[in-house]
């Protein structure tokens, strides 16, 4: 539930334009809040501006692509199993 209240919290920004704001912090405790979960350890600011500009980066290289054309994404080995260790402290 964590991830998924990060996930909509991005989304939004990504509707924005990527607008960085300045309440992201906020709007996630609340988004977490309301899910019942605490916010990820992991939601700092430097690290929210890594994922935001990650995300950024990907949407350009999506919406440049023609019809039929795909795109592959590659994650450093571990990367999902650390990213779930940090987020629920297992």
């Amino acid at each position: 539930m964590q991830a998924e209240s990060l996930v909509e919290c991005f989304q939004a920004q990504m509707w924005n334009g990527f607008q960085e704001s300045e309440e992201f912090l906020e709007i996630l405790r609340v988004t977490c809040e309301q899910r019942g979960v605490s916010v990820p350890e992991v939601a700092s600011a430097d690290n929210l501006r890594r994922v935001r500009s990650r995300l950024q980066e990907f949407s350009t290289r999506w919406n440049t692509l023609a019809i039929g054309e795909s795109l592959e994404v590659e994650f450093p080995h571990n990367t999902v199993e650390r990213i779930i260790k940090n987020m629920f402290s297992i």
